[in-house]
């Protein structure tokens, strides 16, 4: 019998089937593969920390919204920062509370080799983040993001 004749007969169980698989096949190409959350607009948000002439490094410049958006980006070792995630760049528009703290670990790309628990006489000062600026409360830093490109966001930690 050939499949012409068996989907004639819509009762027969191989055209159902057929009729199914197609269906599901549909709906999925109808409905699409990607997120279905809205995209947020957002503002490029990049600049440089300094401490004087001298350019910050081993740090993280944190971002923190009062709806609740957070977001950190690493320094270079130019003391340059451009916030990115694996799905967009920069934030949505709004006043960001500005910390700068010390990264703590290894550098991206390095790899940590732990032989002894380090001691608190190893520890890593960082003089040129002051204690003040790592905290979102004291720091005194903010930023507000408009949609699309914004002036360059840079920060003098030695003021």
């Amino acid at each position: 019998m050939s499949y012409d004749v068996l989907c004639m007969n819509r009762s027969h169980p191989l055209c159902c089937w057929t009729a199914g698989v197609l269906g599901l096949l549909l709906c999925g190409v109808l409905s699409g593969c990607g997120d279905s959350r809205p995209k947020v607009e957002r503002g490029i948000v990049r600049g440089t920390v300094k401490f004087g002439d001298k350019p910050v490094t081993d740090g993280i410049v944190r971002f923190e919204s009062a709806k609740g958006v957070s977001q950190g980006a690493e320094l270079g070792p130019d003391g340059k920062y451009e916030v990115k995630t694996h799905e967009s760049v920069g934030l949505p528009p709004d006043t960001y509370q500005v910390s700068i703290v010390p990264r703590i670990g290894p550098a991206p790309g390095e790899v940590l080799l732990v032989q002894e628990p380090p001691q608190a006489s190893d520890e890593k000062e960082f003089p040129h983040i002051p204690p003040k600026v790592r905290d979102f409360a004291t720091s005194g830093l903010s930023i507000t993001v408009s949609v699309g490109e914004n002036p360059a966001f840079d920060f003098d930690l030695s003021q």
